[in-house]
């Protein structure tokens, strides 16, 4: 697998429930020799009856060689040459690469929405969407943030979520939760024009970063939204796993006591991914249509510096549009773009009021601004 991506730069995921490697460029399996053996007896498992499998793509040293699997044996076969993918899909992507390519900047990209040739939006947001001047982003060290950590007493940042510390002292997790919920705050523009895109009925998806429920606040449907770090509408105990009432760990949180589970005392968290667990399941389960239905993915705040969530814009294919809007060029954006790649730099809102005003949505957006302005206070008064 290193081997390959040494040499190509694909990329490339694992999946646990066959352990087996995808890349995604291939659009195939890579097999690497020590999993060999294990690959043989699952792939015959699950495929007894098939004619044939997924072609893959074998790691041999330097080199890499097609494979694909024999009918019902599950013994991979050398060949000369990958599977040809169908002609169809060719002709198709090209089409798609030929209606798009022109669009290098983001007006010419609201053009294209506007002309209805982008139907299928997916949105990626992180902290930086929902930032803004009443609400200052943790990640940046400033003087009230440090003092913060100290009163913690916490071997580093990182323990307060991590799950192997919170079972052990849930304290420090309940005491800055506390202080992050003192104030509620609103959606943001970006939260906002996800909405705008939603009622439009061009969002496919949201993945966001996020555990503040901003997004549901602004009115985005929970199954247009992937919550890839979790989210504090539930909640379970560390320990026995058993659910527990959200509002009550809320509260809480919000008064920093930690809250207890009644059935074997362990505390009790919210369903955010701490340190040391896995992603939702629901995360994995709508890859395919980011690969095979999207096409425009925008990208709202996020250095794309985390696993897995920074693989996301390499899956759809080459030709898709990626546009970010974003203070600094993300991780995998900092040489040069790709083609496809349009980037703009700055304060996300103002970025998004940009966005807007070329696409000609100012008077809906106001509106949505205003009435979504009037729910939040009206949350917060009653």
């Amino acid at each position: 697998m290193k081997e390959h991506w040494r040499e190509t730069h694909h990329p490339i995921t694992l999946s646990m429930s066959d352990l087996s490697f995808w890349c995604y460029e291939c659009d195939s399996y890579i097999v690497s020799p020590l999993l060999r053996p294990l690959l043989r007896k699952i792939q015959a498992i699950k495929f007894p009856d098939t004619v044939s499998v997924k072609p893959s793509v074998e790691i041999l040293g330097n080199a890499t060689e097609p494979i694909v699997g024999k009918a019902g044996a599950g013994v991979p076969v050398p060949v000369s040459a990958p599977v040809a993918a169908p002609e169809v899909k060719k002709t198709e992507e090209v089409k798609k690469e030929e209606e798009l390519k022109s669009a290098s900047t983001m007006e010419e990209l609201a053009e294209k929405i506007k002309k209805g040739k982008i139907r299928k939006v997916v949105v990626l947001t992180g902290a930086g969407a929902s930032i803004h001047p009443e609400i200052p982003d943790f990640r940046i060290p400033y003087p009230t943030t440090l003092s913060k950590l100290a009163s913690y007493k916490v071997p580093n940042p990182e323990s307060i979520c991590g799950l192997e510390y919170f079972k052990s002292n849930p304290e420090p997790f309940y005491k800055f939760m506390s202080d992050m919920l003192a104030k509620e705050n609103p959606p943001t523009k970006s939260h906002y024009f996800i909405k705008l895109l939603q009622d439009k009925n061009i969002l496919l998806r949201n993945y966001t970063q996020n555990v503040d429920n901003l997004e549901l606040r602004a009115g985005i449907k929970p199954e247009n939204l992937v919550q890839s770090n979790g989210n504090y509408r539930t909640a379970h105990c560390s320990l026995c796993n058993i659910e527990v009432e959200s509002a009550k760990v809320y509260e809480h949180m919000k008064s920093g006591t930690v809250l207890y589970c009644d059935k074997c005392k362990g505390s009790c968290k919210p369903d955010f991914v701490f340190f040391g667990e896995g992603l939702p399941k629901v995360f994995f389960d709508n890859l395919k249509e980011l690969r095979d239905v999207c096409d425009l993915l925008i990208i709202i705040g996020s250095s794309l510096s985390v696993m897995p969530f920074c693989m996301l814009p390499h899956i759809p294919p080459k030709a898709t549009p990626i546009l970010i809007l974003n203070k600094v060029k993300p991780d995998p954006f900092k040489g040069t773009p790709p083609n496809n790649c349009i980037m703009e730099l700055g304060d996300c809102d103002l970025l998004i009021e940009k966005l807007v005003k070329a696409l000609g949505w100012e008077k809906e957006f106001h509106e949505l601004l205003i009435k979504g302005k009037q729910n939040f206070f009206h949350l917060i008064l009653f």
